[in-house]
């Protein structure tokens, strides 16, 4: 950004209102006792033993065996980087620590129903490593390319955790508390927008040894989306007396170019007329 537009702009405003909307994707606890629109379902049940809030929870159901499991869900595919996405869910394991070797991780979202190969992005232990500490990364055929948040939480044995993770046009955000604590951990952040993959999926998977199988649950999985509507993302200097806006979403032309929508001021707080406003050249949105 060009320094120059520090000494004129005291702010700048964009003045249209728009409806601030709710979606609830879905929401999970798993109390009816029925997998419900789960897929893959066959390593795992709806279980009352030991379930984590309620009568009952995911459970893995696999044992006596090294090997991996999986199930998902299809979720309703809309413009994911005009809002904000927030999902949630409880994960508990038994009285082990992970090994070198094992993983589990919470597929956010997916470009498929196999999320072991999957593009996406996904929060878990041991995503790219054995070092049991709990990460946010970008997946690419199902490994992690990408690290996105570093949280400071190392995998104990026993453990419950509540998650909640939340991504708006690049700034993602992610919390904690564990077991009945009804604190909140302090926010840990990382950047990176959306990729353009064609998501359509969330999931679990876990990849386990021969004692830790039918140890692991999952119960309260939610994901809701919510349209902000647009704000403006990024402002530069291109020129004498110009300037451009980036914003967080496309905005019909009849408000993007209607010059009484903004409003300038210098430091001072003296107005700066807006003369005409234009799409920028090579805008398609």
């Amino acid at each position: 950004m060009d320094k120059n537009i520090y000494k004129f702009i005291f702010f700048l405003m964009f003045f249209i209102s728009f409806e601030s909307r709710g979606q609830l994707m879905f929401s999970d606890d798993f109390e009816n006792g029925l997998f419900g629109n789960w897929d893959n379902s066959v390593q795992w049940n709806i279980s009352n033993q030991s379930p984590i809030t309620g009568k009952y929870s995911l459970h893995h159901n696999l044992t006596g065996i090294r090997s991996s499991s999986l199930i998902n869900r299809k979720i309703p595919v809309t413009g994911f980087n005009d809002g904000l996405i927030t999902w949630s869910f409880k994960v508990k394991n038994g009285n082990w620590i992970f090994g070198a070797t094992e993983q589990l991780w919470f597929s956010l979202i997916s470009d498929r129903a196999d999320i072991s190969t999957s593009n996406g992005y996904a929060i878990g232990i041991n995503l790219n490593g054995g070092d049991n500490m709990l990460k946010l990364c970008r997946m690419e055929g199902g490994k992690a390319v990408q690290d996105i948040i570093l949280t400071d939480l190392v995998w104990r044995a026993g453990m419950l955790l509540e998650v909640e993770v939340s991504h708006e046009y690049g700034l993602w955000k992610f919390r904690y508390r564990e077991g009945t604590n009804p604190t909140w951990s302090i926010d840990k952040t990382g950047i990176e927008r959306l990729l353009n993959f064609s998501f359509s999926n969330i999931g679990l998977f876990y990849k386990f040894n021969t004692t830790h199988g039918g140890q692991i649950w999952f119960d309260d999985i939610s994901m809701n989306y919510k349209n902000l509507g647009p704000v403006v993302h990024e402002v530069r200097s291109v020129g004498h007396n110009q300037i451009l806006l980036l914003f967080s979403e496309a905005i019909a032309p009849a408000l993007l170019l209607q010059p009484n929508n903004y409003q300038i001021k210098t430091i001072g707080g003296t107005s700066v007329s807006v003369n005409s406003v234009r799409k920028a050249a090579g805008d398609t949105a």
